[in-house]
């Protein structure tokens, strides 16, 4: 912790990975950043960046990735926090449909709600709102959806 009101976490992974379809392997490298800052007692704040970068067994690049997460959470009492997360990811390569060096940009916002009945029991809906605004192969350019989602954590 660099602060009582601040937290910074790095985590990397690199080396093979058996991803590829068909069975073929890539290598490369993925690291993670995360901030935590406690605004206040009941307002958390959290920053994501996200990078991943990949080539295939000849040596081309097979993936370039960056992504960015934004949370925001609001407790409300011992029982409730809501909550918002904004997301940025730059996906180059992901998708087998788009060939590496076309890049595609995807966002999403999610708002939602922890209810906590019991101290080892958590539900989570949320609602999520995806977008992007470049062409994908195969793809419709600048398609959306919207999702919702729950699910229930239990901890013991």
């Amino acid at each position: 912790a660099m602060s009582d009101d601040v937290t910074v976490t790095y985590a990397t992974v690199a080396g093979r990975f058996a991803d590829q379809p068909g069975g073929t392997t890539s290598q490369g490298y993925m690291h993670s950043i995360v901030a935590d800052y406690a605004v206040s007692d009941s307002l958390q704040y959290i920053f994501q960046s996200d990078v991943l970068s990949t080539e295939n067994p000849t040596g081309a690049t097979a993936r370039e990735t960056f992504g960015i997460n934004q949370y925001l959470i609001k407790t409300l009492s011992d029982c409730w926090a809501v909550g918002a997360r904004f997301e940025y990811y730059n996906n180059e390569g992901v998708f087998t449909a788009q060939a590496a060096g076309t890049d595609s940009d995807i966002y999403a916002l999610t708002l939602g709600a922890n209810y906590k009945p019991h101290a080892n029991v958590t539900v989570r809906p949320e609602i999520r709102f995806d977008w992007d605004d470049d062409q994908i192969a195969g793809l419709e350019d600048g398609a959306d959806q919207t999702t919702f989602g729950i699910d229930t954590i239990f901890t013991f």
